[in-house]
């Protein structure tokens, strides 16, 4: 099992908002499912809200139509996910630096979301022009940028490089856990495409949704623990925000 995550602690003399990096145990990915449970209702209502935005989204509109609604459904559930993936974010980096209210989680997410925005939309059309080139190039850059929304959203300008710093001192763990991560997401898509066989699309939707929130906000987490690891990931803004357990 993984140790418990030290609260955070000021360097002498240094701003109040520097953490030293944590240590944890042999498990990065238990400590990121353990950490969901640290703000189980913010995470549920972010999960649910979203699922229930693309249910109603797949109802009103097949995915497989070529209309204006289609295409209408589509930014909105773009939308959706975009916002849910902010705040999964931000609850990630609070289950490392302490608890945060709703309000506190809605006020911090909201005064980054510019940049959090800017870097998220950067890595989609990276990751689509090269899958459009090549399969292989926007897979392989899609692995290697696990930190880079972690760290917009923890106000870092440079998030590509924050990323690969952060990827350099944690070499070892950083592989491990991306091993991990390939493997749970392709056993998910399995099993989410073994229930559309018998359930219907919007069923399909809301249920894969939820599934898919909360991997996803597990696996989020476990990359946030990774990253407050790191010497890079430790200086922190988001931390103001929180209140130590």
């Amino acid at each position: 099992m993984s140790r418990t995550i030290d609260a955070p602690i000021t360097e002498p003399g240094g701003p109040k908002d520097t953490l030293k990096p944590r240590v944890y145990g042999f498990s990065v990915l238990v400590t990121g499912f353990a950490r969901l449970f640290k703000q189980p209702l913010a995470f549920a209502l972010v999960i649910v809200a979203n699922a229930a935005v693309q249910g109603l989204l797949t109802h009103w509109t097949i995915l497989t139509t070529d209309t204006p609604e289609f295409y209408f459904s589509a930014i909105l559930s773009g939308i959706s996910l975009l916002v849910c993936f902010a705040f999964i974010c931000r609850l990630a980096l609070a289950t490392v630096d302490g608890k945060i209210t709703l309000a506190q989680m809605a006020r911090s997410t909201t005064n980054r979301a510019g940049l959090f925005l800017l870097w998220v939309l950067a890595e989609l059309a990276a990751i689509w022009v090269l899958t459009v080139l090549f399969f292989w190039p926007g897979l392989i850059f899609m692995l290697v940028i696990p930190f880079v929304a972690l760290a917009a959203m923890d106000g870092r300008r440079n998030a590509l490089g924050t990323n690969f710093r952060a990827i350099r001192e944690r070499f070892g763990r950083y592989l491990v856990t991306m091993v991990f991560w390939i493997v749970i997401m392709l056993a998910s898509d399995v099993l989410i495409g073994l229930g559309s066989i018998t359930l219907s699309p919007t069923v399909v939707a809301v249920i894969g949704w939820v599934y898919k929130g909360l991997v996803g906000a597990w696996l989020t987490c476990a990359f946030a623990a990774l990253y407050r690891s790191t010497t890079t990931g430790a200086a922190t803004t988001t931390s103001a925000d929180a209140t130590t357990p």
